[in-house]
């Protein structure tokens, strides 16, 4: 992220601070009626699950992504109102992971939205269970948004690819009851555990930008024979559209982005490390985050009003 401007995402400015510390928070936000409800919904379209790690964007079938970016939007857009600023949501989908043994998520960051030096734009993850390290929680590097300022998109360089083994002995395990959601900076570093539990893990998700913000969409593309860093202008009703070509080169102008991609040295990731959560070394395993009880039990009474 390494955002030049100060953050104002929440209208409680403690909740901007934590945010702006670790990357990442987490809130109550729907309750056990509407968690049947996307249940129901994702039956609907869903008699069998996937057999692979599935998000609904991918699919072709636009009547169905939209009912689902719909319904999301619809059922969180009143608790949002109520913590967030002026924002702007879309990229509803579900997030399947199926039962599995192998093949677990590394660290990574999501694409770039928006230009991250002067605006944000977050990650919402919800699931509709209860989610530990056993069925396919999400793991976070805490504060990794501000380690090194980088770009993603599609074809991008993994300026962390050569770390993951580091990265990984020192994320934090997020588990989580069905309903709670985790808001976070597509530059902060995650992941996920395996599902090694006999049924999938079915979740929601959402993202979040500055209701006024120029989006954009980053493609490494064959400029004179070289790859090069190039972006597109969009809307966010492009995503809906995109997701399911997977890759391919959108249509319409772009711009060349000079980005240079630069990687951190071993020991420069382990000083940033060590700088957000003490000594690396005595760090042998994922660390449960600890929710703190007195800014989640006010939010969850403005959201749920209990």
């Amino acid at each position: 992220m390494l955002n030049e401007n100060p953050v104002d995402v929440f209208f409680d400015p403690e909740l901007d601070k934590k945010m702006v510390r670790d990357g990442f928070i987490v809130l109550p936000f729907i309750d056990k009626e509407e968690i049947e409800t996307f249940q129901k919904l994702y039956t609907k379209w869903h008699p069998e699950h996937p057999t692979e790690f599935y998000k609904s964007y991918f699919d072709p079938r636009m009547e169905y992504k939209l009912e689902v970016e719909n319904e999301i939007i619809r059922v969180f857009k009143e608790k949002m109102n109520a913590i967030f600023r002026d924002y702007n949501a879309f990229g509803g989908l579900f997030v399947v992971k199926p039962p599995t043994q192998e093949g677990h998520l590394p660290p990574h960051q999501d694409w770039s939205f928006v230009d991250e030096r002067k605006d944000w734009s977050i990650n919402m993850w919800c699931p509709l269970e209860d989610v530990n390290d056993e069925n396919g929680n999400i793991i976070v590097l805490k504060g990794s948004h501000q380690f090194n300022r980088t770009i993603r998109g599609v074809g991008t360089p993994d300026v962390y690819r050569d770390h993951w083994k580091l990265i990984e002995k020192n994320m934090q395990s997020v588990p989580m009851k069905a309903g709670e959601a985790i808001f976070f900076f597509h530059g902060l570093l995650h992941g996920s555990t395996l599902n090694t539990t006999p049924k999938s893990r079915v979740s929601l998700g959402l993202t979040l930008t500055p209701k006024k913000v120029q989006h954009y969409f980053h493609y490494m593309d064959n400029v004179d024979g070289e790859k090069q860093l190039v972006r597109f202008e969009t809307e966010p009703g492009f995503y809906i559209d995109y997701a399911s070509k997977r890759g391919a080169r959108p249509e319409g102008e772009a711009t060349l982005d000079p980005f240079t991609f630069d990687s951190l040295s071993q020991n420069q990731l382990i000083e940033q490390i060590r700088s957000v959560q003490g000594d690396v070394e005595t760090i042998e395993s994922p660390q449960e985050v600890k929710v703190d009880s007195s800014w989640y039990k006010k939010i969850r009474k403005l959201i749920l009003k209990t």
